[in-house]
């Protein structure tokens, strides 16, 4: 699963509450996933920025497949997580 910000706010990525990356980054790779649904945060290292959350994300495809999730901000406020 690939995690990126396109606007570069670095971020701590967490999944079912365990943290993914120690340090703030741009972007985090996770290939090792043993649920097919995850509920995810995304932690700005910009307290000002709120984080962002999805609950029941769905991160294999029916073929066992990860994809990308992708956000958009609007003036730190979040717009979309999908």
């Amino acid at each position: 699963m690939n995690t990126f910000s396109n606007d570069g706010d670095s971020f701590y990525l967490f999944l079912n509450g365990v943290r993914q990356n120690q340090q703030p980054t741009l972007g985090v790779y996770v290939d090792i996933l043993t649920n097919t649904v995850y509920d995810a945060r995304i932690v700005f290292s910009n307290t000002t920025i709120p984080d962002l959350e999805k609950r029941y994300l769905q991160v294999l495809d029916v073929d066992g497949n990860s994809g990308n999730w992708t956000y958009r901000k609007n003036n730190y406020k979040r717009e979309t997580c999908n």
